[in-house]
């Protein structure tokens, strides 16, 4: 970073944050999106609900830091029309909570005089937008991954929030089993997997940012665990990403380590919380050459998983976004922290990171080696793609692709299969510079 531009405060951070996502949603309407009216098409590939009701969300945010127009442009009527256009029946977990959070920035649901003008069938479709009940129940048939017990709480909480919530019954089931995950994360990270493998990744400080909003009524369980990830990132994060393997790496991991050096701050859980606002200005620089024209690239750098591919391409850019304007306004609420010097960031550090027991009872874990000449992260851990293979990982010098061939590995080929060392190690050691 020029040091001329960067960031020297959280205050100044949170500014830098509100401008570049401006910038980028600026740039964003000049070139895709006349009058931030998103195509129906892009690149080929249908745009859905997903990224109309980012759309909605990150501008939101925007509005709620202080900005009212993009180059002419207001928020307010882009936003209300915006989740008027929704698909309310194929809106359903991230994006019930968002359109929903959405409108209560704008007058919400009771008595809003802007929507005195919709139909009973647009309100209606906005309604079953912001449901996503359908999704606990295939959260209980083992059909999604347990991080969306996180999500639907928040959907209800936000239903709760502008009135719609009729029966708190189902919320306070998603709260005690988020309570019940959180409260494992004293004994090490959430196994995201339901067979228990032992498959640890970016998604236990992932669930925890998604239920920030829900800290209240989660109680101490959700700071503790909070506390004690923000510690492990400290150890984890390199320049590239708070957690450097598994799926969501690369942009998204950028990301939360913005999102997580601002909660940090914010709410004085952080050890180190001028090392966590640094990396966070770091990130932000570093993410300025994954967009253009206020699209991301992620598809032609380190895309995070086959699902996130060129087809996603302006939802992920918009969750992207969303992710940093909601960093500025926590940062807005936090004491006004000198950040430190970018290499204190990651001080040096050779440590075995405890991550918890798979359901066979062995320990996963990962090797943080920071130092000069060499900094990289190994993981011990399980999961289903050679993204969890015991390989080096440091952006930009030891990659792996994501879902595709293993690197750093032996490889045997028999009977048309690749075979390599996976899953759990039965042991390790770890000495200084070795495992």
């Amino acid at each position: 970073m020029s040091p001329a531009v960067a960031p020297r405060t959280g205050e100044e951070l949170a500014a830098a944050l509100v401008a570049f996502v401006r910038e980028q949603i600026a740039r964003l309407q000049a070139r895709h999106a006349p009058g931030l009216v998103l195509p129906r098409v892009f690149a080929g590939h249908p745009v859905g609900p997903d990224a109309r009701s980012d759309l909605a969300f990150t501008l939101g945010l925007l509005a709620e830091a202080g900005v009212e127009e993009i180059d002419g442009t207001r928020i307010e009527p882009v936003v209300l029309e915006t989740l008027r256009g929704l698909d309310g029946p194929a809106t359903h977990t991230f994006y019930s909570y968002r359109a929903a959070e959405s409108l209560l920035r704008f007058g919400g649901w009771e008595g809003n005089p802007h929507l005195a003008s919709w139909s009973d069938a647009e309100r209606a479709n906005l309604a079953e937008a912001f449901d996503s009940t359908a999704a606990a129940a295939d959260l209980g048939k083992g059909r999604l991954p347990v991080n969306y017990a996180v999500v639907v709480a928040r959907c209800e909480w936000a239903r709760g929030q502008l009135g719609l919530l009729e029966d708190e019954a189902l919320l306070e089931r998603l709260l005690a089993r988020a309570r019940e995950l959180f409260a494992g994360v004293a004994e090490g990270w959430i196994d995201d997997s339901h067979e228990l493998r032992g498959q640890f990744d970016i998604y236990t400080p992932d669930m925890l940012l998604f239920a920030e909003p829900l800290a209240a009524r989660l109680g101490a369980v959700w700071s503790d665990a909070m506390r004690r990830v923000l510690d492990d990132v400290d150890a984890l994060a390199l320049p590239g990403g708070a957690i450097v393997w598994g799926r969501s790496v690369g942009a998204l991991g950028m990301a939360m380590s913005i999102e997580l050096g601002a909660v940090g701050a914010a709410r004085g859980l952080a050890a180190r919380p001028a090392a966590g606002l640094a990396r966070a200005a770091w990130e932000l620089d570093a993410l300025r050459d994954w967009f253009s024209d206020g699209v991301i690239r992620a598809h032609q750098r380190r895309t995070p998983m086959f699902y996130r591919g060129p087809a996603r391409r302006l939802q992920m850019s918009l969750d992207v976004l969303g992710k940093l304007a909601q960093a500025a306004l926590e940062l807005r609420s936090a004491p006004n922290t000198e950040l430190a010097a970018p290499f204190a960031a990651w001080a040096p550090r050779d440590a075995v990171i405890d991550l918890g027991r798979s359901g066979a009872g062995t320990r996963a874990a990962a090797w943080s080696h920071r130092g000069r000449p060499l900094s990289f992260v190994l993981p011990l851990v399980d999961g289903w793609s050679a993204e969890y293979l015991a390989a080096p990982r440091s952006p930009g010098l030891f990659e792996s692709a994501v879902a595709g061939p293993p690197s750093w590995m032996p490889v045997v080929h028999r009977d048309g299969k690749a075979l390599v060392p996976g899953r759990l190690p039965d042991s390790f050691r770890h000495a200084p510079g070795q495992l």
